[in-house]
């Protein structure tokens, strides 16, 4: 087996090129490594919802103008636990946090464009700075969404605009039909007045007819 894995590689060396890449990434996480196997280096923990991150703290400071880069994210640290709590979408976070580590921060196009949109205002990170393989997709769910909500406020003013007009209409039918219930009272009412006025005229000149029964 030793023999023609040796073989295999004696026909396929790695490519110089290669060597060299693997090399350099190789020498940039080592120092860190190192550092923070001996303590120079304190890795912090971030709570996110109850899913537990790791990182080291000069990862987050790279960015101080962000809530992770500065000491405001002090204001989450848990004393008792000794990590820092954050009540947001972890799923989100992957993103986020990734963003510290890389310095390039992507938009995964499984996740609601607003709940994403809010986690980076949270955290002090502007869209604008999404890398090229991702902006696109995102400007893109931005306009959709846009046009989304524009929809719905459109059917939302149509159905309050209908609501109002109903409302009016049935106002004004009320109105005449209680205009309508008053003039035939009052229609009643005098015809009930002029017929008693009339009797009265009569009676002294026709004292024999039963007005008790009438007048009733």
């Amino acid at each position: 087996m030793q023999t023609l894995t040796s073989t295999v590689f004696d026909l396929f060396p790695p490519a110089p090129r290669a060597k060299t890449i693997m090399a350099a990434g190789v020498a940039a996480w080592l120092p860190f490594a190192r550092a923070a196997a001996i303590g120079w280096m304190p890795l912090i923990v971030l709570n996110v919802s109850g899913r537990r991150f790791q990182t080291w703290r000069n990862t987050l400071d790279r960015y101080p103008d962000t809530l992770l880069g500065s000491s405001e994210k002090e204001f989450f640290y848990n004393e008792d636990t000794k990590e820092y709590f954050f009540d947001r979408d972890p799923d989100v976070f992957r993103s986020v946090l990734n963003f510290y580590r890389t310095g390039k921060l992507h938009y995964p196009r499984y996740e609601c464009i607003s709940s994403y949109d809010e986690e980076l205002a949270f955290f002090g990170i502007v869209p604008e700075i999404i890398g090229d393989c991702c902006y696109e997709e995102y400007k893109d769910r931005k306009r959709e969404n846009a046009e989304r909500l524009m929809d719905d406020q459109e059917d939302n003013k149509d159905a309050n605009t209908f609501c109002r007009k109903k409302k009016k209409k049935n106002s004004t039918l009320h109105g005449t039909s209680n205009s309508s219930v008053k003039n035939i009272l009052s229609f009643h009412q005098l015809k009930w007045l002029y017929m008693n006025w009339g009797l009265k005229l009569i009676r002294p000149y026709m004292p024999n007819l039963p007005w008790e029964e009438i007048t009733n």
